[in-house]
């Protein structure tokens, strides 16, 4: 059973019941540090007495800007010993996100990784300008005179621990405040979502319920902490069960990381868990046509093994004849992937087409599906051995302590509604957001589902359902996921209303994968707007479409569509910092792009304002290529995709 505690007095008794045992691990220029329980304790304790020093205190928030490492977390644990509340945040925030945060959240202290958040955070323009500045890394500080910047490690070298926050620690309740989680924004300004200690490990919960770990796991804190999910796993159930918690070096070795690790639990949103599938299917584009071919097979025979032991038909010799598949390929692809002790793999965040989680299955990886919300975390995921790839599981099991068991019911218009458990205490400062979140009693979340039994099939946003102009719907997460499953495309945004009569789209190239594949078909090309726009590759990418095409109706098919000539960025409110579209913001930039599709001609000139790197404003200018996409149906279908096929 879970603990009911804080935080901090979970951190507190791992540290006296466990000290040498280890509790976080970080690569640091290419050597693993290990942290014992006793070491995190101290270190976050001398900070939280600093921060008592400073006058933080019940009444505050404290942001914490920065990549997954161990001081992010030491920062916040020693937030939340002066019962304060903790707010991390994405550490390539905008300047215009980070002082909307800080207005929201009230807050008057911030801890920031480095110079690239410290400089966001001097600039902010805030009525109650902040108090004291810490950051944890040092290079390019050396110049800066502000007084109100302070060096982390000046807190935590040799600092008298103040016997009242050990005294704040004991005192301290379940239902304290731990943080504000802000939403990601993908349709207005991020709300915080007020967490606490009793939520927090009830989510914590509720996921060992699905992924039941054990104490002294290994698990890649990869995700950002100002992701939800981030702070159940990687803080609350990490001092709870407890887990040893891995950092990367840098985000961009996590595969190298996952490799040395060998984790026991992974969980990625369904982009990073496609961008894992693409570095597959990309290293294969190196190897020979029968090469290729062989893998192919395996893959696809593998398949079709897990499907008929998913639905209890598999033969007598089918164990054999996985093992054989195991030893001649499944296994070496695994472990080059790092994936070979993994136990339980979780997808989290948005959708992922069903193809992907066959090649998972494929190759072993048990990969399930989760569901929940920031508001009212992780309710729904897949427990045991039964998967079902096109569901987003049961309804997951309450602890008592936690609250009632959770109940789901789904309106006349197919949203799903939920109560019980923890619940949803609210968005910070916004009662009117809050209220307008329930309807006698249920919470609304603002997705539709169809139920299957005690099964729940996630469609879409209520808000993403289209309809045309001639009265056929279309839903375009359905596109867009089986389209990113393409190791050639990296995003899409699929466009139809109903002042449109039928479906186009815009296509954001994966540069990396195509840029190998140009240099394989001997194609010259001088930049990535120049390698989206090449005939071959707009060629390549419509034959992609065309096999998601060939999935649905004619009027549910992509008519139209043209390649992003530049990167979608996030600097330009274009992504998330989780990286998902923002839908309004990218339809509103790209309207006249759009219009053109519909239009029918072949190309357009498109001009839109940037941001440069230091900030400077300027045009970017490119032809478009715009043209029909394929709508025959694809006749190589895998045993996945022919089993998925989806009738409107």
């Amino acid at each position: 059973m879970m603990p009911l505690a804080t935080l901090p007095q979970l951190l507190m008794e791992n540290a006296r019941v466990r000290p040498t045992e280890a509790a976080q691990r970080q690569k640091k220029r290419g050597i693993w540090r290990e942290y014992t329980w006793a070491e995190v304790a101290s270190q976050v304790l001398s900070v939280a007495s600093a921060f008592e020093r400073f006058g933080v205190g019940q009444d505050d928030s404290v942001l914490v800007v920065g990549d997954n490492e161990p001081e992010h977390v030491w920062a916040q644990l020693a937030v939340q010993c002066v019962g304060a509340r903790a707010v991390s945040l994405y550490p390539d925030i905008s300047g215009a996100e980070l002082e909307h945060v800080a207005a929201d959240s009230g807050a008057r202290f911030a801890v920031a990784q480095g110079q690239e958040q410290i400089d966001k955070l001097l600039t902010c323009k805030l009525e109650k300008p902040l108090r004291k500045l810490v950051y944890w890394k040092q290079d390019g500080m050396w110049s800066y005179s502000d007084d109100r910047l302070v060096n982390f490690f000046d807190l935590t070298a040799g600092g008298d621990i103040g016997e009242t926050v050990k005294a704040r620690i004991e005192r301290g309740t379940p239902d304290d405040i731990a943080c504000l989680a802000y939403t990601s924004g993908t349709t207005s300004m991020p709300k915080g979502v007020i967490c606490s200690h009793r939520y927090l490990l009830d989510n914590a919960a509720r996921l060992q319920a699905a992924v039941q770990l054990q104490p002294g796991d290994s698990y890649l804190s990869y995700t950002p902490f100002a992701w939800a999910t981030e702070q159940y796993l990687g803080v609350a159930l990490a001092v709870a069960l407890p887990l040893v918690v891995h950092f990367p070096e840098r985000p961009d070795q996590v595969p190298e990381a996952i490799r040395e690790i060998a984790p026991h639990f992974l969980v990625f949103g369904s982009r990073q868990w496609e961008a894992l599938a693409s570095q597959v299917r990309t290293r294969m584009l190196d190897a020979g046509p029968l090469r290729q071919r062989f893998f192919n097979s395996v893959l696809d025979l593998a398949d079709q093994l897990e499907a008929r032991r998913r639905d209890g038909k598999a033969k007598f010799t089918d164990e054999f004849l996985r093992r054989c598949l195991d030893y001649v390929a499944i296994h070496g692809v695994r472990d080059q992937l790092g994936l070979t002790r993994v136990r339980t793999a979780l997808l989290g965040g948005s959708a992922m087409a069903p193809e992907a989680f066959a090649f998972f299955h494929a190759l072993r990886v048990p990969l399930r599906n989760a569901y929940g919300c920031s508001e009212y975390g992780v309710v729904m995921g897949h427990v045991g051995h039964e998967v079902r790839v096109e569901s987003i599981g049961a309804l997951l099991p309450v602890e008592e302590q936690f609250g009632p068991k959770l109940e789901a019911q789904v309106s006349a218009s197919g949203e799903l509604e939920i109560r019980g458990g923890s619940g949803f205490s609210g968005y910070w400062n916004a009662p009117e957001k809050t209220a307008e979140k329930w309807r006698d009693g249920w919470f609304q979340t603002g997705d539709v589902v169809s139920r299957n039994g005690d099964d729940f099939i996630y469609i879409d946003r209520v808000q993403d359902m289209r309809t045309l102009s001639e009265g056929s719907t279309f839903s375009p997460q359905f596109l867009e996921v089986r389209l990113r499953f393409s190791p050639y495309v990296k995003d899409v945004l699929v466009i139809g209303d109903e002042s449109r009569p039928f479906v186009v789209a815009l296509i954001n190239i994966d540069g990396a994968a195509l840029s190998q594949w140009a240099e394989s078909q001997k194609i010259s090309f001088g930049g990535y707007p120049d390698l989206s726009q090449h005939p071959r590759v707009v060629e390549l990418i419509g034959a992609e479409i065309g096999k998601v095409n060939g999935l649905l109706p004619a009027s549910a098919q992509i008519r139209r569509f043209a390649n992003f000539p530049k990167e979608l960025d996030p600097d330009e409110g274009e992504l998330t910092r989780t990286r998902k579209l923002k839908r309004e913001v990218v339809q509103a930039r790209y309207g006249k792009l759009i219009d053109a599709l519909y239009d029918g001609g072949t190309s357009h000139h498109l001009s839109i304002d940037v941001t440069l790197q230091d900030g400077r404003k300027g045009i970017f200018a490119w032809d478009v290529t715009l043209r029909d996409a394929g709508a025959s149906i694809n006749k190589h279908k895998t045993s996945a995709a022919r089993r998925d096929e989806v009738t409107t």
